[in-house]
């Protein structure tokens, strides 16, 4: 079989060399592509071979469904090179049509290590249900396939390595594409991000659209938001804000009063939910995928948890579904012991998240915005760095950038507070 693809090879390198006699000499002084192609593993995707280009002309970056995930060494090691070194002009985020990645995100519930790769298309999916709940089969899977290639893309437009070259003046664009199997043919998906200005040269802010344009302003409210982490946990969206919660305030304390709940996460604002809950619910069980709490929450919050009689700790644990019937709120919590597998189930109605949220705060990595180490954006007296001195209390360390709502340091993570902090900006601007 190996002999086969040897002779293979022999065979291809005496072609090329009699349709082009300086192919190979031509490869060893190429390696200057203007192309970094981000693309999917699938062996049906040549890179160089559908836009017809020679190897050396694009820098190829391939892995399972063409993610461009912020955590991934290989693939920021990629991106770096790329645009610091080779100095591309374009990167291409290339999915495909059929792209069994894809598929396998949107049908597995497994826990394996390409079910995590594959989580981030899984969000997706979550993001746009209502969409793709009205399509079945192929269109389905299709249009999940562009919705990924356009997130890609706006994972890059915001990456540091992006956002750094963009601020030193590099020409850099980012498209989106997807290949269809059927016919050979790329199709362009109309998202094309090519810079953002934060220098403010002209006292205004700018944003560069792909057809050429502009927005400019003279403030910028940041009201991006953050996504809560949700564990992969069975029946979960069906009972989201209605017994699945994200928080805990007075609203769902009554909500829980005089009853057993359980509290997922081990951190501090797990531990201070468990306090703050253990006043009004009769008993919290509080499930942590760890062996302990001492590496991830506080000292004086581990005591004070100790010393509450109606806490119970459950460690090497993670919840694995809700049950309950439709149209109510959950039922019955089961969760599953990470040691022996065994799986135990409990009666209660409410459920607390507290697993950590990813704040959509990365864009702003080159307008000199500070953020916390959760990545929240500092407000107020935080900014001590403000360069007029005073600050608002919802004014960022830039001024004329405010944050409002989850995505700010210290916000109250609910929407009527959300909407009182967007009301007081938009009155002071």
């Amino acid at each position: 079989m190996l002999e086969a693809l040897i002779e293979n090879n022999r065979r291809w390198s005496h072609r090329k060399t009699e349709i082009d006699p300086n192919f190979f000499r031509r490869l060893v002084a190429q390696q200057s592509p203007e192309y970094l192609w981000i693309g999917c593993s699938d062996s049906r995707v040549p890179a160089t071979e559908i836009v017809d280009l020679d190897p050396g002309e694009m820098f190829v970056h391939r892995n399972i469904a063409n993610l461009a995930p912020a955590q991934d060494a290989n693939s920021l090691s990629v991106l770096q090179f790329a645009v610091q070194v080779l100095k591309v002009k374009h990167i291409l985020v290339v999915g495909h049509y059929g792209c069994g990645g894809v598929r396998a995100a949107l049908d597995s519930t497994g826990d394996s290590l390409i079910d995590h790769w594959l989580s981030p298309i899984r969000d997706v999916a979550h993001d746009h249900a209502h969409e793709l709940d009205a399509l079945e089969g192929s269109p389905k899977y299709d249009r999940l396939c562009e919705l990924n290639v356009i997130q890609q893309v706006r994972n890059l437009s915001v990456n540091p390595i992006v956002l750094r070259a963009w601020s030193e003046g590099q020409p850099l664009a980012i498209h989106g594409w997807v290949y269809a199997l059927t016919n050979g043919y790329v199709t362009d998906l109309g998202v094309t991000v090519t810079s953002l200005d934060c220098s403010r040269s002209d006292d205004l802010f700018g944003l560069s659209l792909d057809d050429g344009g502009i927005l400019r302003a003279r403030s910028i409210v940041i009201a991006s938001g953050a996504r809560y982490r949700r564990p992969e946990i069975a029946n979960l969206d069906r009972f989201d804000g209605r017994g699945v919660w994200y928080w805990a305030s007075p609203i769902e304390a009554r909500l829980c009063k005089d009853q057993d709940v359980i509290l997922v996460g081990g951190g501090n604002s797990a531990g201070q939910a468990a306090v703050f809950l253990s006043a009004h619910a009769r008993r919290v069980h509080m499930v942590i995928r760890g062996g302990g709490l001492g590496a991830s929450m506080s000292r004086y919050l581990i005591e004070r948890i100790e010393a509450t009689a109606n806490i119970d700790l459950v460690f090497n644990t993670e919840v694995v579904a809700l049950d309950g019937s439709e149209g109510a709120g959950p039922e019955r919590v089961r969760w599953r012991s990470r040691l022996s597998g065994e799986e135990t189930g409990l009666d209660v109605r409410n459920l607390f998240l507290f697993v950590g949220a990813d704040p959509a705060t990365s864009w702003l990595d080159g307008c000199g915005v500070a953020v916390d180490r959760g990545g929240f954006v500092l407000t107020g007296t935080a900014c001590k760095d403000h360069k007029d001195g005073l600050v608002g209390p919802l004014e960022t360390c830039v001024p004329g950038v405010f944050a409002v709502g989850d995505v700010r340091s210290g916000s109250v993570k609910r929407v009527g507070g959300a909407i009182g902090e967007g009301a007081q900006v938009v009155a002071a601007l």
